[in-house]
């Protein structure tokens, strides 16, 4: 809040505590954009960045963890490299001067999340992945996601998540 005032945008700025779960979307909409930048390459697959998605609000993520798994760069969202502050606010200035590719964003994000992360496609994915692992037996190991990324380039919800020794 100290930076806010610092930088003369407290007026533009609404502080929020917990918000309860059945008020996430309402909070949600009141955003043109939702960003999430992490520095951590162990961030967990990005269940918030899935919510505003889902809310039509176009995204803006860093290249870490599971954050990229969700979002499509330049299609559902974008991507920015970790710890390049220059990037994100480029991405940042980009969204908010283009509103055409703003909404574009959001339209693709809400479809995107409908066709892959509704509960029918997650439970078929879970089969898939369950019925894989059943089928092969315990000689599988995990591939970190960096791991993944590199030798597989993005993948979808696991997708080349397990791995033959």
């Amino acid at each position: 809040m100290q930076l806010a005032d610092n930088i003369a945008i407290s007026d533009q700025c609404q502080w929020v505590r917990r918000v309860p779960h059945t008020d996430v979307a309402k909070y949600l909409n009141q955003m043109d954009v939702y960003v999430a930048l992490s520095r951590l390459d162990s961030e967990s697959f990005g269940v918030a960045i899935i919510e505003a998605s889902a809310c039509g609000i176009p995204v803006i993520v860093s290249d870490v963890g599971g954050l990229p798994e969700v979002v499509k760069d330049g299609e559902t969202g974008l991507i920015v490299e970790k710890e390049n502050p220059q990037e994100a606010g480029d991405s940042l200035v980009r969204l908010v001067r283009d509103k055409e590719f703003l909404n574009y964003l959001g339209e693709k994000g809400a479809r995107h999340l409908k066709t892959n992360y509704d509960w029918r496609s997650c439970v078929m994915n879970m089969k898939g992945f369950l019925s894989y692992s059943i089928e092969t037996g315990p000689r599988l190991k995990v591939i970190p996601w960096s791991r993944r990324k590199q030798k597989w380039g993005q993948s979808t919800l696991f997708e080349s998540m397990m791995t033959r020794n």
